[in-house]
């Protein structure tokens, strides 16, 4: 019993944490310094990208709050145990379809969008620079 509720509160703590971070959100500007700086790159895989303003107030918080929650399970997951670590992965992945959906909805511009173009497919990633190679 003493184990699950250790695990319990471990895992109740960093989501509690996580929490704070994305309720605790910098200005926008702010925001979009950090987002520019995490050199994140959006790639159309199905629909037309132009309808979508990628400056908007909610994609830049969305992107950051992305970046949050990977750069948060990065340095956590480290410490878990492989039980919290399954948990702590599924919980952060749903967060991150959830805000990766968001994005799309929040922002498209139906107007522009033909019929035949309803529908939008995107890639999300970071473009890392390999200096050392």
């Amino acid at each position: 019993m003493k184990k699950t509720k250790k695990l319990t509160n471990n895992i109740f703590f960093l989501i509690k944490e996580i929490d704070q971070v994305i309720k605790n959100k910098p200005s926008y500007e702010e925001m979009l310094i950090e987002v520019r700086m995490m050199n994140i790159k959006i790639k159309s895989i199905k629909g037309d990208l132009t309808s979508i303003n990628l400056y908007s107030k909610k994609i830049v918080e969305l992107l950051w709050i992305l970046n949050k929650l990977e750069s948060f399970i990065d340095n956590k997951i480290l410490f878990l145990k492989p039980s919290e670590k399954k948990i702590l992965v599924d919980f952060f992945e749903f967060l991150i379809k959830k805000y990766e959906r968001e994005i799309v909805k929040t922002e498209i511009d139906k107007n522009q969008l033909s019929d035949k173009l309803k529908i939008i497919e995107l890639e999300i990633f970071k473009e890392i620079n390999d200096r050392f190679n």
